[in-house]
């Protein structure tokens, strides 16, 4: 039988082995395909087939993006204990990702923080108004990694201007009109 006769009808993969489905103009069949495998071997039939499948070329970690919160404003709960300020997803990579905070550039305030999963999270102790830097190392399963820093602000809670109480206070917001 040729390849061109061949007509593929399913494809199954199992835990340790992918089954090709087929039918052609003189039979019919399945063939089972076990990891790094050159051989191809029919369940209806047990003739071997040779096939050479070339290694998959990993893609490798090229960035980690990150979504913050909203505003990390002082005092609330947005950047009290466990509080989640960010979230990080890596660009690329095979596989489950794992973070870490590592040394190097940008990692000064590792202290303040932990991750979990692929979250940002504070550590500790409540951030105060400041800005603060850490740095990330994101590593997936066949070792490719990335590391990259990252700057958080906390700002006070906002408050209006003097001079804008100060109108208030002064009948900015009287209804009354004179004629």
């Amino acid at each position: 039988m040729t390849l061109d006769e061949i007509t593929l009808q399913d494809i199954a993969t199992t835990a340790s082995s992918v089954i090709i489905n087929f039918t052609g103009i003189a039979s019919a069949g399945s063939l089972r395909m076990t990891p790094h495998a050159e051989t191809l071997r029919s369940h209806t039939t047990g003739a071997a087939v040779t096939v050479k499948i070339p290694e998959a070329t990993p893609i490798p970690i090229s960035n980690i993006n990150s979504v913050f919160q909203t505003v990390l404003i002082e005092g609330t709960s947005s950047v009290v204990l466990d509080a989640t300020i960010a979230s990080l997803i890596a660009v690329g990579g095979e596989g489950i990702i794992t973070y870490s905070l590592v040394p190097g550039d940008g990692s000064d305030n590792n202290d303040q923080f932990k991750i979990s999963g692929n979250e940002v999270q504070v550590k500790s102790v409540a951030l105060t108004e400041g800005t603060y830097s850490f740095r990330v190392k994101g590593e997936d399963l066949e070792r490719s990694f990335f590391e990259k820093s990252f700057i958080v602000v906390v700002i006070t809670q906002p408050r209006l201007p003097v001079n804008f109480v100060a109108l208030i206070a002064n009948g900015f917001n009287n209804t009354e009109t004179t004629t």
